[in-house]
Parts: C-alpha cells; structure tokens; sequence
C-alpha cells in the first residue's frame, strides 16, 4: 500500500514479535500539511495531523523435519523380536509420499517389509511420532535396517523428511543353552550338613518352574525315596531370579547321605530351556548330637542304626525273629540284628577271632562256620604254610601249644555261637549267621589264662587274616605291655577289637577293655531283657565320651562245649553281640557311604547306639524290633546264677563270672 501523495512522513519497520509466530509486521506514520511541502522533521504540533497504519505478513516454514530419537536406538543390539519402531521427530509429522522399508543385512540388503506411507496399516503418525508396527515378530538374531523414502514424511507445512537408510539394529539371539547350576548349598559331597537346611542350587541364569519332579533319596541316588516334590505346584520350592530353595518338610536326619535328583526339564529358563537334572548332588548330614552315660556310655547297641550311619540308607524294620523277647531270642531283637538280615548283611565273608577257652568246632550249630587254614596239612606235624604254627587247621591252643583249639571249659563255644550260630531253624541263630569264627584258646579249662597267651594269640589272629576279635576276658586292675602291645599291633593293621568290660561291678572297665579310652577298640557292658544294665557289669566310668556299648549279656542262650546249648550271663555274653554286629557292618562294605577308617567305623557302631542314660530305656528305632520293656532306673540283681549244669538243648545258668586270686599274669573269663 502506497502512502497518499499529500503525505510526508517517516517509514518504520517492527520485526517478528514474540507472540505473533509466523508472523512480521510493519507500521508507517504520514504527517499532513495542507498544501505545503514538510518544513522539518518536526513541526509544530499545530500544523500537522498524523496517521498510523498495520500490515501483517505471514513467514513461511522452509525447515525439514529430523528425527530426533530411535526406538529402538539406532545400531542397538539385543532388541526384543516383538518390538514396534517408533520414530521421534522434532515437529509434528504427516504420511507424505513414498514407502517405509525393512530390509536384512544392509541398507540395499532383501526387503522384509514395505509400507506405503498414504495407505498401510502398519503405520500410525501421532503428533511428532511415527510408529512401525511389523506385521509379524521379527527374528532372532538378526541386523535389520530401516529405509525412508525421502517424502515419505512431511512435516505440516509439507516440508520433506530427507530420509535414512543407515538406521539398523540386531534383534535378540535365541537361546537355545539349558541353564546349569553354579552352586549347590550345601556344596556337592560335602558332610557335616546341618539337619536343619534347606537345599539351594544357583543357576547361571534365571529360572522357571518346569514340568517334573525334584526328590530326595537316601544312601544312593536310585536308595529309599524320602520326599517327592512337583516342580509345578509344590509349596516346598521357591523359584526366585536364578535360585531354587528346597525346603524339606521335616529336618533331615543326622549322619545320613543324602542324594537330591533333579527330573529334566523340572527347571527351566526364562527361554524354556529345560536344565538337564542331576542324579549326582549329595551331601551327608552332622552327626546328632553326642549322648553319654557314665554307666551305659553311648548306650544300647543298635545295629539298624548302625547301619544306617554307615551306608546312609534307610534300614527297614524286620519282624520279630525266633521267640521275640522269649529265652532264646530276645538279644538278637533287641539289637535289631533282623534288620540287617532282611537287608541283606550276614557277616559273610568276615573272619571274627574268638580268643577265648577254645571252641567246639563240631558242634551242630557250628559247623561249616570255622575258619579253616588252606595252607596246612593237618597231621603231618609240619608248618605248611610258614607262619610259625605246625597244623594250625582250625586256629591254634596257647595254653597246649598244638593246632587244636578245643573248648573245655564251654565259654569260648558259647561266645561263638552267640556271633556265628547257623540259621538252621534248630538250636541258636549268631547276630552274624554267615560269619567266619577262628578259634584261638587262650584260657585252659579253669577260665583262666596267660597275658602272654593272650597277646601271642591276638597277634596270630590278626597274621592269619582276622577282621574282628572278640575278647571276652580281663584282669581288673591289671596291665600287660604285651597285650597292651598286641591290641595295638591288631588295631594298626584294621582289626576291630571288642573287649568286655568286666562282671567286677566297678565303676570302670576292667583291663584290657579299659584301653578303649585311649588305645582303641569297643569296650562293652551288659543289659538284662528290661534293657536296664546289669549289677555285675563294670561302667563306662568318666564323662569324656569313648567307645563304649551295652548289649544284651544276662540269660544268654547259645552253643555249649557238650554239643548242646546254656544260658549265661555275664559281660563275656555282651561282647560277641557287638562282635557280631562288627561283623555285619563289615560285611556291609561294599554300601558304605564313605571310605570309613578304623576309628571312624568304631565311632559309628559306638555313636549309633541308642542312648539309655542312667535312668531312661532306649527306645528303639523299628517297629519290629523294639525293645522288650520300658523300666524306671536301676540294675540287675541275681544274675550271677551258680553253675547248675548243663543240659543238651536246654536253657539252664551258668555264670561268666570267675572266682579267683589276680596275681598280675592271669586274665579271666569274664
């Protein structure tokens, strides 16, 4: 717009106001003098009117639109295959013309994609964002770019996105690697496990509840099946990140192996990945808690137990055997011997020494069972086999010094019975029926005897092969270095040794069973059929714990020197009980649950027994085999029976206890 010609005046020009975007705008003021040219710049105010006039110009928008963010970030890797491209620009953004690709590999690379900006579904513009949704999951592991056409977006003024066609990232790999644990608490094989735990494993990665079951089992991975748990509904795991909790229903059991399986596929990975399983993850439980008596010590033999400790399988109950808690029987159920047997362990193949007053080798119940020296010819007075003994056929007599260990005083036959008697159905049946007895006769036919018999005679045992001896005798109050020697000489070469504590009533043993505290070996008291410890049984004495049992050893029934069977009493009685479960634990070897030494097999009979204390009963731990009665505290009176005779197949009873004067080289019957 021209100004009037009769108008003279000053042009002034405002720029872009904040306020008016996209907008300029001028103003013009004319001075008015009628008929006159302006005189100056500034005239009166009288001569002159002025005018004041706007005009507004719209400014156009040239300035493409950029992208200012990428969803996923431009060259990210690890993108998750159901993933939307969304595309953030730095103004509002409209479909222009052209096409949106998807391309594998490279910017020119095979088109997965192709969306036409004016029509596809696949695209939505929303203010400043433009969102590619794929038809289908993209796949794994996999370098997609993302192509634009330039036009193909347009800012509102129909400015022309330039396009890209550097824009890419990588897709997810798949995972196809089954998770692995990466540590067992508690660790794998090791013992000492708390009962109380709770079993963990830590995976590499985080887990799932799968299909399949996770168990616990006794003793082998494939042993008795203590608890089953579904993977998918059990309230005893806790899948939480990369760790499963196992929480047992109950505590576990002391001094027991334990093995956890793991079904395949019960465990799975966030991919699902099932992990493999285990049948391999084990761990031992703690010992339970040490229980001594100064009477009982560890208490009454368990044998049951005893093996459980010692395989770290579940023993199961057998049902009462012979008589039950009649004459014959009552010690073998007390001791839960049925128990091994129905598991399988006899004593086969286990030597047990019995060094004693001989043994009836003939005898019916017998037979069969007495160690035999292979590299002997018997009577042709030579030592075949060099070991410094001429016919030792069936162990040797050091009290006759010849290879005839005969009884003829009927203590040693009885012991042996009482470890070895044959599972006939007739006369008497050992703890350890399968058991091997070598005789070695150390007391003549008085009971009595040298300590240099005796030590020359634990030495023989153990040079020709012995696994156990049983040593039914002492001296209270005495002490022989040679036999202090010889125990020492069996217990160095593996030999368990099962000494009687003696019939003295003391409050300690006798010796040598004395030396269990400090030497070795098992030192053993007696109980009556009420399981409560007999008057005439020497305690375990102290309060430091030490190898020391009580069994069974008041009306014993078993074999006899006659060729029949008697009914004694005594700790002499008790010993081969523990002899004969010495036995069975040995010929359990090939299920032990470790490399048990000496001592630590000595422990474990000793440990395992039930606990009786000075007042309370054991309580057994079978259903078959329980004890015979529950008693307040106290001891056996009137078991010291006189010798009454003896009569063939016929409980009657003879005493163990020998009268006599120690004169510091004699040792006893006991």
């Amino acid at each position: 717009m021209a100004a009037p010609d009769n108008l003279t005046g000053v042009f002034q020009h405002s720029p872009h106001e904040s306020g008016f975007d996209g907008f300029d705008y001028a103003a013009g003021a004319w001075l008015n003098h009628p008929g006159q040219s302006p005189v100056d710049d500034a005239p009166d105010s009288g001569d002159m009117t002025a005018a004041w006039s706007f005009w507004s110009f719209l400014s156009r928008d040239r300035t493409a639109p950029t992208v200012v963010s990428f969803d996923p970030s431009d060259g990210s890797g690890d993108v998750d295959t159901a993933t939307d491209i969304a595309l953030t620009f730095s103004e509002e953004i409209q479909a222009g013309i052209g096409s949106i690709e998807i391309r594998v590999g490279s910017s020119r690379g095979v088109v997965v994609e192709s969306f036409n900006v004016a029509s596809s579904s696949q695209l939505s513009f929303s203010g400043s964002t433009l969102t590619i949704d794929p038809s289908s999951d993209l796949d794994t592991g996999t370098h997609y770019y993302v192509t634009f056409a330039k036009g193909s977006v347009v800012d509102l003024s129909g400015n022309k996105y330039a396009g890209t066609t550097s824009y890419d990232f990588t897709t997810e790999t798949v995972d196809t690697t089954a998770p692995v644990v990466s540590v067992f608490s508690p660790a794998d094989g090791s013992s000492n496990a708390a009962v109380e735990t709770n079993i963990t494993l830590t995976f590499n990665e985080a887990i799932q509840a799968g299909n399949g079951s996770i168990e616990i089992h006794a003793g082998s991975p494939t042993g008795t099946l203590l608890e089953s748990f579904d993977a998918a509904s059990s309230s005893h795991l806790a899948f939480s990140g990369s760790t499963l909790t196992i929480d047992p229903s109950s505590d576990l059991d002391p001094a027991t192996h334990y093995y956890v399986t793991i079904g395949s596929g019960a465990v799975l990975d966030l991919a699902g990945n099932g992990y493999a399983g285990t049948t391999s993850y084990d761990f031992t439980t703690e010992l339970a808690p040490v229980q001594w008596d100064p009477v009982s010590g560890y208490g009454l033999l368990d044998i049951d137990a005893m093996l459980e400790l010692a395989t770290g399988a579940s023993i199961a109950d057998a049902p009462l055997y012979g008589d039950g808690y009649g004459s014959w029987d009552w010690g073998l159920n007390d001791t839960q011997a049925p128990d091994a047997w129905q598991a399988g362990y006899t004593g086969e193949g286990i030597i047990v020494a019995v060094i004693d007053s001989g043994v009836l080798y003939t005898h019916s119940d017998l037979a069969g069972k007495i160690w035999s020296n292979s590299g002997e010819i018997a009577g042709d007075g030579i030592d075949n086999d060099g070991n410094g003994y001429v016919d030792d056929i069936y162990g040797y007599d050091f009290v006759n010094y010849d290879g005839y260990a005969l009884d003829d005083y009927g203590h040693g036959t009885h012991v042996a019975g009482i470890i070895a008697g044959l599972d006939n159905g007739t006369g008497v049946t050992g703890v350890a029926y399968d058991a091997t007895i070598m005789p070695v006769k150390v007391l003549g036919s008085s009971g009595s005897g040298s300590f240099t018999a005796v030590a020359n005679g634990i030495i023989y045992a153990v040079d020709n092969g012995a696994d156990v001896i049983n040593l039914s005798l002492g001296a209270y109050g005495a002490y022989s270095s040679s036999v202090t020697s010889a125990i020492s000489y069996a217990l160095d070469h593996g030999v368990m040794v099962c000494m009687a504590s003696g019939n003295d009533s003391q409050s300690s043993p006798t010796y040598p069973a004395i030396l269990a505290e400090t030497l070795g070996g098992i030192a053993v008291g007696a109980v009556n059929s009420s399981n409560t410890v007999a008057s005439f049984s020497n305690d375990a004495g102290g309060t430091d714990p030490y190898d020391f049992v009580v069994a069974p050893g008041v009306s014993i029934y078993s074999t006899y020197s006659n060729g029949g069977y008697a009914s004694m009493s005594g700790t002499s009685m008790a010993t081969p009980y523990v002899a004969g479960a010495a036995a069975l634990l040995l010929s359990a070897e090939a299920d032990f649950a470790s490399e048990w030494t000496l001592e630590q097999l000595e422990n474990i009979l000793a440990t395992s027994a039930e606990f009786l204390g000075a007042s309370t009963l054991a309580a057994s731990s079978g259903t078959g085999s329980v004890p015979a009665a529950a008693s307040t505290a106290g001891f056996d009176v009137g078991t010291e029976a006189e010798f009454i005779g003896v009569v063939d197949a016929e409980p009657v009873a003879l005493t163990g206890v020998l009268d006599g004067v120690l004169d510091g080289q004699e040792v006893f019957a006991v």
